[in-house]
């Protein structure tokens, strides 16, 4: 074979392939485009429903999952604002309960959430909701008093919440689910639990985890990551 009929073959082969890595490109090119902007399935599992509800759709039923949403509540922070349900309006929160004069899980849980405060203090989509399980002796210039040792007092992302004893125990057991016991808020009722609990948008629980336990902690901030990505996602 010639030189120069082996040139002719050589630079056809490269023609080929330069061709197919260009259509390689074009197609991943127009497949990110159009897909870019869908929205993921969910990212994370729903914990508890309210009912189901079935609708006729062409003839047929269709079973909808009513998942649980967090009641609204109004309580008082360390700062004697008045705080409701509209704090979490577009925003992914986590809740917990503790009380500040607690000598045991307490201590850890708020170390804890206070690297989640760290690591999302400047994130407007991300709110804290400590609620303390001992109001009568929690009032708001305790809880301010608390906050600033832990130099969490300023902004308004994380609240320390207090109120009524009655209300506050029954988020506990009806809106957060983080006991099983049963109780009134009566003198002799008390509630205590390690758990946190991340709630979506739309007033959904998402997830519960150990407060006291870094590695779940760091399971929750990944997970509250994927929420926020879940959340912003345009359709």
């Amino acid at each position: 074979m010639s030189f120069l009929g082996f040139n002719k073959i050589g630079m056809k082969k490269i023609i080929g392939i330069s061709l197919g890595l260009c259509a390689v490109l074009v197609f991943m090119f127009f497949y990110q485009k159009n897909h870019s902007n869908r929205k993921p399935k969910s990212l994370l599992p729903y914990y508890g429903f309210d009912r189901f509800d079935t609708t006729m759709v062409d003839g047929q039923p269709k079973i909808d999952t009513m998942y649980h949403v967090v009641k609204d509540f109004s309580f008082i922070n360390q700062h004697s604002d008045t705080i409701t349900s509209n704090i979490t309006k577009n925003k992914i929160y986590v809740a917990d309960f503790f009380f500040v004069n607690c000598p045991g899980i307490c201590v850890k849980m708020t170390a804890q959430m206070k690297r989640v405060f760290e690591a999302y203090k400047n994130n407007p989509s991300v709110v804290l909701l400590s609620h303390t399980v001992n109001p009568e002796s929690d009032t708001p210039s305790v809880l301010l008093e608390y906050a600033q040792k832990q130099g969490v007092a300023k902004g308004n992302h994380w609240h320390f919440l207090t109120g009524s004893k009655v209300d506050l125990y029954n988020m506990a057991r009806e809106a957060y689910y983080v006991t099983a016991t049963q109780g009134d808020g009566g003198a002799d009722d008390f509630v205590h639990t390690e758990k946190f609990v991340l709630v979506d948008t739309h007033k959904n629980i998402r997830g519960y985890y150990d407060g006291t336990n870094e590695n779940d902690v760091n399971k929750l901030m990944f997970d509250m990551d994927k929420l926020l990505l879940e959340t912003t996602t345009i359709e």
